[in-house]
């Protein structure tokens, strides 16, 4: 099984869109790494990997606003029930996309509204890539998923609350 980390940059359908060998719901989930940055030739090229995940149901202790574990009045352990997000089987092997520079400052005055105000150069360059990588999969609508079914996966979507 391979770890889903907060440090991946990542996009993610809204909602399930296939099911996995063993007919489990699943959503599409890509992540991006970065592998060379060409200044001579003025590209920049990515790995991008896509695989099946879903949510499993995990029991996590209650905490107190100290981060210490909450008890009830028998001493029993508070705890609650939240999703995880966890990798289900892989969808498709790491491919390569080059861009030109052109076309990056082109995908970044595209998607420059949609980034948040207030962020620190690195967080608004991850947001810029998860951006352009969103766009490009709204673009080229892979596997027939459309448009509308992709976003940017956040640190919010590895770990949530039960609904």
């Amino acid at each position: 099984m391979k770890d889903l980390k907060t440090t991946d940059i990542a996009v993610i359908t809204t909602g399930t869109v296939e099911n996995t060998f063993d007919n489990v719901n699943a959503y599409l989930h890509a992540v991006i790494e970065s592998v060379k940055d060409d200044n001579v030739s003025r590209t920049r090229t990515y790995k991008v990997r896509t695989d099946l995940v879903g949510y499993k149901d995990v029991e996590l202790p209650v905490l107190d606003e100290d981060g210490n574990p909450k008890f009830d009045e028998n001493g029993n352990m508070e705890t609650e029930i939240k999703e995880q997000l966890i990798w289900l089987e892989q969808k498709q092997d790491w491919a390569l996309q080059t861009f030109t520079y052109d076309q990056i400052d082109g995908f970044a005055d595209v998607v420059a509204a949609q980034i948040p105000e207030g962020l620190t150069r690195t967080q608004k360059d991850i947001a810029e890539l998860q951006a352009i990588f969103l766009a490009k999969r709204r673009e080229d609508a892979p596997w027939g998923i459309a448009a509308s079914k992709w976003r940017s996966r956040t640190n919010e979507d590895l770990l949530k609350d039960k609904s």
